[in-house]
């Protein structure tokens, strides 16, 4: 061998100790650097010299994809568990004094106060008080799980606005790494860049991630749905929750163009639990959860205002009122009654003796009988003494004299029926909840109007038990006039291959899931339509509505709340002649209809009848188990993602100690090459020195 291969030697070797302590020098600076893999240093010794090549990232993709997966199912558990644990703070936890049931459980005793001494006006200002809290209770509610909706629709924008700027990133990087490879240099910086990205992205929406030959990572969804291959896409999100009603749509996929904008459709939509992380964990709440406590809440007050109310419409005020005005029905007077047995519409003195009276036999008027041949019938019979009058899709009776009241009562053998309804309380004639929007079934029949002119429209959305749409659907009312056509063409349209749509026994559309989509449910995108021009949507009189129809404008009869002596505590006696008392001041035996009222089971629409206090335990119950499911599938994805970033790290992290005993045994050989080239050296100038 010659000096100057000697030489030659002890440079590749010191250039070789020289990569190798960068290397190392690296991998200890970036020791805690989250998602940096640690380098090793390559180099091959040749028979003259040492070859260095660049250095390699030590990575496993299985661990880093058991990474990306973990990251997903923690974000959406820790997403869903927050929201959840926020919802039940509005309701109370299960067996709390402080929750909606315990709220309540207060006015039933206060109810109960009503009956229990020979005067019962003395407790009627408490109950009317309790009756307005419980209700303020469950407006309260209602409209912090409407802002909390709205949170999460802001939540879903602001991720979706991330998530696109990551996959604009990840196919910079990408670009990158391919150069890089192609020139075969170290391409360690940018992947470690892209493994940051890529787990941040999991963590945002359920990914796979794929390796390609030339060093691209390529993204799909969990359902396969391309994401990046050899051109990025970005998610489209535009919709926005309702308000009263409505339900927001999904994510569409779309392509970018060159300078940045999104471009076309792919065809592709993310919407339901399915779509993972963050981003699915938000829809589910927005799509499923959160819609499920919205009906809970509707049922609530539902349940509320049909209890209270039934009781005060089966009674009246000592004196009674002069005047009894309607809620809203979503009727026109040409519509049919409806009706069955028999109901009695009095005029009676401020001492409570009858003047007038008309007695309303359904059965008598007709099968044909319309809304107006009530009103006409009921003028007829009063002969001045009071007058009855629709307007607007409400019912309004008044006494002609300032010194004469309206008191209705139902028949002892053969009470009037509408949608399970009395005849006052059908239409709201003496409400102790009231509202500017219906609030309570229309009863109607298949053979009645539905009401949809040209032009109107109600979409509709079947989703599965997870959020995720099954299928829409635009409903016109363009097949016929009839309720019964708009069932067929509901169930004839694509929403049908998940189940059927039936008129129940109140006048309610009731949407049965087909076994093959067991857990599906209906929801109301978005309702332009106006039955008659009565100002009810289709939504609302179908009682598909999610939010609680009627609920943010009710409030207890202002009349009642400020005189309990409208509190109604009296009965008309219809059996009665003219000039005979038929009404007496207030007594236990009608105050206990309100005991009776408030724990009544009532179909509400739901599988079983159910009460207020067992709807409201019910809904408290129900968000407490979401609740604590949801905490602890947090911590079980909590504890997942820990072991699977440990299993990575133990794999490709940096360890110190390993690193700084390499770190000495390459100085000792860097001091090894310099001692050669120093020996050679001294080797030249001794050549040298003999020469001269």
């Amino acid at each position: 061998m010659s000096i100057n291969s000697i030489l030659d030697a002890a440079v590749s070797g010191l250039h070789a100790s020289q990569t190798a302590l960068r290397t190392t020098s690296q991998n200890i600076a970036n020791a805690n650097t989250p998602g940096y893999a640690r380098q090793r240093h390559n180099q091959e010794a040749t028979r003259w010299n040492v070859e260095v090549q660049e250095p390699t990232r030590i990575a496993d993709r299985f661990l880093e994809r058991a990474v990306y997966a973990r990251s997903g199912e923690a974000e959406r558990a820790s997403i869903t568990a927050s929201y959840l644990d926020r919802i039940q703070n509005l309701f109370g936890t299960p067996g709390s004094e402080s929750n909606l049931a315990a709220r309540v459980s207060a006015l039933l005793a206060s109810a109960t106060k009503l009956t229990g001494g020979s005067d019962p006006t003395l407790a009627a200002a408490g109950f009317v008080a309790q009756a307005q809290d419980t209700l303020r209770d469950v407006q309260d509610v209602s409209k912090q799980v409407r802002g909390i909706r709205g949170e999460i629709d802001v939540d879903i924008r602001n991720t979706v606005d991330r998530i696109n700027p990551l996959l604009r990133q990840i196919d910079s990087l990408n670009q990158d790494i391919v150069r890089l490879t192609a020139l075969h240099l170290n391409v360690s910086g940018p992947a470690d860049q892209r493994a940051v990205a890529v787990q941040e992205l999991s963590g945002l929406i359920a990914v796979n991630a794929r390796e390609q030959k030339d060093g691209r990572v390529a993204i799909e969804t969990a359902k396969g749905i391309p994401l990046l291959d050899q051109q990025v896409r970005q998610l489209d999100y535009r919709g926005g929750v309702g308000d009263e009603q409505g339900s927001a749509a999904d994510i569409a996929v779309r392509f970018i163009n060159r300078d940045g904008s999104m471009g076309a459709l792919t065809g592709d939509t993310l919407g339901g639990a399915w779509v993972g992380g963050k981003l699915g964990g938000l829809l589910q709440l927005r799509d499923e959860q959160v819609s499920r406590i919205e009906h809970n809440i509707t049922d609530m007050f539902a349940a509320l205002a049909e209890s209270l109310n039934g009781a005060s419409n089966a009674a009246t005020s000592y004196p009674a009122p002069r005047r009894l005005d309607g809620r809203p029905t979503g009727l026109v007077a040409d519509d049919s009654l409806n009706f069955s047995g028999v109901a009695t519409v009095a005029v009676v003195s401020a001492a409570g003796v009858l003047v007038a009276k008309a007695k309303l036999d359904f059965a008598a008027l007709g099968a044909n009988a319309t809304i107006d041949d009530a009103v006409a019938s009921i003028n007829s019979q009063l002969k001045g003494k009071g007058t009855a009058s629709f307007t607007n899709g409400r019912l309004t009776i008044q006494a002609t004299s300032d010194n004469n009241g309206i008191a209705v009562a139902q028949d002892e053998t053969s009470p009037a029926r509408r949608a399970g309804l009395g005849f006052s309380q059908f239409f709201g004639l003496n409400d102790m909840v009231r509202s500017d929007a219906p609030i309570a079934p229309i009863g109607l029949v298949p053979s009645d109007p539905h009401g949809m002119t040209a032009g109107q429209k109600a979409d509709l959305v079947v989703r599965d038990a997870t959020g995720q749409a099954l299928a829409r659907y635009t409903m016109t009312g363009s097949g016929g006039g009839s309720v019964r056509d708009l069932l067929i063409e509901l169930n004839a349209s694509p929403l049908a291959a998940h189940g059927s749509f039936a008129l129940d026994s109140r006048g309610r559309v009731r949407f049965t899931a087909a076994n093959s989509s067991e857990g599906a449910t209906i929801d109301v995108a978005g309702d332009t339509s106006d039955r008659l021009g009565t100002g009810v949507s289709f939504s609302q009189w179908s009682g598909l509505a999610r939010g609680a129809s009627g609920l943010r404008g009710a409030d207890v009869s202002a009349e009642m709340a400020s005189n309990s002596k409208r509190v109604p505590l009296s009965r008309l006696d219809p059996t009665v002649a003219v000039g005979a008392r038929a009404l007496t001041p207030s007594d236990p035996t009608s105050a206990a209809v309100f005991v009776d009222r408030l724990g009544a089971k009532l179909d509400l629409g739901r599988f079983n009848p159910a009460s207020l206090y067992g709807v409201t335990t019910d809904a408290i119950n129900e968000i407490g188990n979401r609740a604590a499911v949801a905490s602890g599938a947090r911590t079980a994805a909590d504890d997942r993602l820990s072991d699977a970033v440990a299993r990575r790290d133990n794999f490709s992290g940096v360890n110190v100690d390993e690193e700084m005993s390499q770190l000495i045994v390459l100085q000792n050989s860097y001091a090894a090459s310099a001692r050669v080239i120093s020996a050679v050296n001294n080797l030249y100038d001794s050549l040298l020195s003999i020469v001269r």
